[in-house]
């Protein structure tokens, strides 16, 4: 093309070329220039700031060299609890359904309330306790205990899942589910490990529901038993023991006969249609104000006034979540559950102290259980087969009240957990406060 150009023509068209070129070179240059500078300025960015961790820069020039610190820190306190003074009051107010505190469990939140925080790395770490709550209540259910105990005690309750303020996931509902929760929160929120010393363990406790999850987290054999110091069991739940052999609880004695056959499959989905409209009545009727607090009342039989508009709030804001009713039926009919493990097995797989902290007016769970109970401890059934040794871990303690001693009687049942925690779980190797 440039020999059909006059030279001078195809001069300034070599010149305009090579001024293109050098352009799109410096064009170039400064692209790269940009991207280096861009890319420098990610890795400083990147990199971990001075705070927790200590650098150590060797003058010679040498590498640096760095110590990550990585040990969790606890979450800051709400401001309802900061400005809490549980050494002078004794009941907690009520947040409301806000809550107090959170925590990420799996996918989801689970609410939570601690008291009795060391205020300074230069106090005393006290020994922990942690307390459970029962079916369609919270860890509000522990207003009057938490304040008291917290002045020897590193105090933490939380809502089961699909209970209290914490979330209600549509899934299949149990103790097994609950168990892990519980370890779980040792572990990540008391930022508990294996325990070296009995100080170092956690003391866990509950009411109803959440005395059967505490048990069966203190029988786990792969975390529970190295985890857990003592277990107080405020009127648990639970099946008690096995049925009696050659005896099969599910047989129904049904024959061969085809029609018979299918007369009972769809007997049993009538009553299961039945049982769901049942159920969801109930929680509909019984999720009202004026219900929960006659509820209440029938299993507070020594000091009903006890029931307040706080509890009864407390019971009552959960329930309005979405997912409450249908929530509140699988728990019921444990649902997509696995066989729930019977109490007596529970209690012979414990290698710790156990307290029974029973109600002895319980319209529900009466003190009848909590004998059956010690005489499972006492029988050469148990898991180490020392009669002795298993009757003298076991205790038990009748308190004058129904259904939630705790609440009802909050006076003899902290007592009663202090004086079990102090000699039976740490044996008196601290000194009393």
């Amino acid at each position: 093309h440039s020999s059909s150009l006059s030279p001078k023509a195809a001069q300034s068209e070599d010149f305009t070329m090579t001024t293109i070129t050098m352009r799109r070179s410096s064009s170039q240059r400064k692209a790269a220039f940009v991207l280096l500078s861009i890319a420098l300025c990610s890795c400083l960015l990147l990199l971990p700031t001075t705070e927790g961790f200590s650098a150590a820069v060797a003058t010679s020039g040498k590498a640096t060299s760095t110590t990550i610190n990585t040990e969790p820190t606890p979450s800051p306190l709400p401001p309802i609890l900061q400005n809490f003074d549980y050494t002078k009051e004794s009941k907690l107010p009520w947040a409301g359904p806000e809550g107090y505190m959170k925590w990420k469990w799996r996918d989801d939140d689970v609410h939570y309330i601690e008291l009795g925080r060391p205020s300074s790395s230069k106090e005393e770490e006290k020994p922990k306790l942690l307390l459970i709550h029962g079916f369609g209540a919270s860890s509000y259910h522990f207003r009057y205990n938490l304040p008291i105990l917290a002045r020897d005690y590193h105090v933490f309750c939380f809502d089961l899942l699909g209970m209290g303020l914490s979330d209600k996931p549509i899934q299949p509902y149990g103790v097994q589910v609950w168990k892990e929760q519980a370890l779980d929160f040792i572990e990540q929120v008391m930022m508990v490990k294996k325990q070296e010393e009995k100080q170092e363990g956690v003391t866990i406790g509950g009411n109803s529901l959440g005395g059967y999850t505490a048990l069966a987290a203190a029988a786990d054999s792969t975390r529970g038993q190295e985890l857990i110091n003592g277990c107080i069991l405020l009127n648990s739940a639970g099946q008690l023991a096995r049925p009696p052999a050659g005896v099969d609880e599910n047989n129904d004695e049904m024959n061969d006969n085809p029609l018979q056959e299918w007369v009972g499959k769809n007997m049993d989905k009538a009553k299961s249609m039945m049982e769901r409209l049942i159920i969801d009545a109930s929680f509909l009727y019984t999720k009202q104000p004026l219900r929960i607090q006659q509820v209440l009342r029938k299993v507070y039989p020594t000091n009903p006034d006890m029931v307040d508009s706080d509890l009864v709030d407390s019971i009552q804001a959960p329930a309005q979540h979405v997912n409450a009713q249908e929530v509140f039926y699988r728990i019921i009919t444990k649902t997509g559950s696995p066989p729930q493990p019977f109490v007596q097995d529970l209690l012979y797989q414990t290698t710790c102290p156990i307290l029974l902290c029973w109600g002895d007016k319980d319209p529900w769970i009466g003190p009848d259980t909590a004998q059956a109970m010690m005489e499972c401890m006492t029988t050469s059934n148990g898991a180490t087969g020392d009669d002795d040794a298993d009757e003298s871990r076991c205790s038990l303690v009748s308190i004058d009240a129904g259904h939630c001693p705790h609440d009802e009687n909050p006076k003899d049942v902290n007592e009663a957990i202090t004086n079990f925690v102090e000699s039976q779980v740490l044996g008196g190797s601290r000194t009393s406060r």
